[in-house]
């Protein structure tokens, strides 16, 4: 598990930086393309270290949507 994090961490590091070289140098779609990527990454982060979830590859973007949505309403039951 800790293994996974830190790969997520320094995947979700680079892709900031990588969308912050690429605003500063005007190419804003692809800034916000890596932007995204970032998130995403943050998000395998919340999963991996709060719920022990690893998505699987494919449709992986999916799951990771699927499955923060789920815990966001789990934690926001009435």
């Amino acid at each position: 598990k800790q293994e996974l994090v830190k790969k997520y961490i320094l995947m979700h590091e680079d892709a900031l930086k990588t969308s912050d070289f690429l605003k500063t140098n005007n190419f804003y779609s692809w800034s916000i393309i890596s932007g995204y990527y970032s998130m995403y990454y943050k998000a395998l982060i919340l999963l991996a270290k709060n719920h022990n979830l690893k998505p699987k590859s494919y449709e992986a973007h999916s799951q990771v949507i699927n499955a923060l949505h789920f815990f966001y309403n789990k934690k926001h039951e009435c």
